[in-house]
């Protein structure tokens, strides 16, 4: 009872913190639910920690937004590495600000956008170049655990542009008792 009640607090807790969308989550020293991990052509790196599994919890990191985690890699990114991801993680990277990936009226078109989705729990993968990404047909699996869901380039250049990250939890299962008719 004690742990179910603990692990509905931290779920809480962190959504507070994120609070639908929220860009200037600071990455927690330890995150048991992973981390993804950005670097620029020095291995200047951001860690930008994923929502608590379970949760269906989305956070979007947009680069430009004031107190940032990654405000220093505006539009340097040139690789990933994902760390102790849980399964059915759903990433989202691309230089539209607010994480678009297709056009909507008034809004900046973004040029390229990459979607990836976990396939296994504890997923970590070594150092991967972003431009890697579109070697690999949708459905593909580019490391063990890591599923490119689709991606859109316009023109031939990737690196140093990026300037969002959207990343969303699993949804969590529903318990046998909800939504059961009572006799």
């Amino acid at each position: 009872m004690n742990f179910r009640l603990t692990t509905i607090g931290l779920a809480l807790a962190f959504a507070t913190l994120v609070q639908a969308q929220t860009e200037d989550v600071a990455p927690p020293a330890d995150n048991p639910q992973g981390t993804i991990i950005l670097y620029d052509k020095d291995n200047a790196s951001c860690a930008l920690p994923v929502p608590p599994e379970g949760s269906g919890i989305t956070v979007t990191y947009s680069f430009t937004a004031d107190g940032s985690p990654c405000k220093a890699l505006q539009n340097k990114v040139r690789s990933v590495i994902f760390s102790n991801l849980q399964s059915a993680v759903n990433i989202i990277m691309t230089d539209n600000d607010e994480c678009r990936m297709k056009h909507v009226s008034g809004a900046d078109i973004p040029d390229f956008w990459i979607q990836l989705r976990t396939t296994a729990q504890h997923t970590s993968t070594p150092q991967i170049q972003l431009p890697t990404f579109y070697s690999y047909r949708p459905g593909q699996l580019i490391e063990r655990g890591v599923q490119v869901l689709g991606h859109f380039i316009y023109g031939d250049k990737v690196i140093d542009k990026m300037s969002c990250l959207r990343v969303k939890a699993s949804q969590g299962i529903p318990s046998a008792t909800s939504g059961t008719p009572q006799p």
